[in-house]
């Protein structure tokens, strides 16, 4: 394919309004940036909870922690 018809295809599909796909790799980041995110207390302090994939001591099962 030559570099003409890739910026055609290009104009074709930015005139016709279909939006650019993400690559894997930022659709990651971007997960990772939103986790981030979620963990954050509080924007002022920034206090961070721990990540519950990486804590592998101390948790209780569900059944457990719900009748506690």
């Amino acid at each position: 394919m030559s570099s003409e018809e890739i910026v055609a295809r290009v104009f074709a599909a930015s005139e016709m309004g279909i939006p650019v796909q993400p690559t894997n790799e930022e659709l990651v980041e971007k997960t990772k940036k939103e986790k981030a995110e979620l963990l954050q207390v509080s924007l002022d302090e920034k206090i961070t909870l721990p990540d519950p994939v990486s804590l592998k001591e101390g948790w209780l099962r569900e059944e457990n922690g719900l009748s506690s």
